[in-house]
């Protein structure tokens, strides 16, 4: 991989105006685009949630998190969304966005989440927003109509469309 400090691609970006894109990380919040994914530990583990399908295994698991976790607590039940877990983390502004990973350590993907119009680039507080990045079923349907490579699932898409190292695609998906 070619790696490029931030001077020195902001300086090869004037040598060489014709080739800068509006998205170029030099115009955006969050500084540089950093081509290598980097390790980071979650401050919290992000957990696993559990599936269940019945009554019965409900129980079992409220079991479980009862005796682990003890206290006083109450659930909220959707839809499974299956996506890519990821940890947002914003000092005033967006500083640092992290996948799940193994839920102790997950990849650094902040230029990616940069190109994301939905995503805000400041909150005035500190604050951490975990969630869930999904691509729709008609996307998913689209963009395997357009693109050379077949996606197995919408969950593998967005998982691969988040960890590109070339955030232009990233940007178009």
């Amino acid at each position: 991989d070619l790696y490029l400090d931030s001077s020195e691609f902001s300086e090869l970006e004037s040598e060489n105006i014709q080739y800068k894109r509006v998205n170029s990380p030099t115009e955006r919040v969050g500084g540089f685009v950093d081509l290598k994914f980097k390790k980071e530990k979650h401050k919290v583990p992000m957990y696993s949630l559990d599936n269940v399908f019945s009554v019965e295994e409900f129980r079992e698991f409220d079991q479980k998190i009862r005796s682990e976790f003890g206290g006083n607590f109450s659930y909220v039940c959707e839809a499974k969304i299956d996506g890519l877990a990821i940890s947002l983390t914003y000092d005033n502004k967006l500083i640092k966005a992290v996948t799940r990973g193994d839920g102790i350590t997950g990849e650094n993907v902040t230029h990616n989440i940069l190109t994301m119009k939905g995503i805000p680039q400041s909150i005035n507080q500190e604050l951490e927003v975990r969630g869930e990045i999904y691509i729709s079923k008609s996307e998913f349907l689209r963009i395997n109509e357009t693109e050379t490579k077949t996606f197995a699932n919408p969950r593998n898409l967005a998982a691969g469309t988040i960890r590109q190292k070339d955030e232009e695609l990233t940007t178009q998906r």
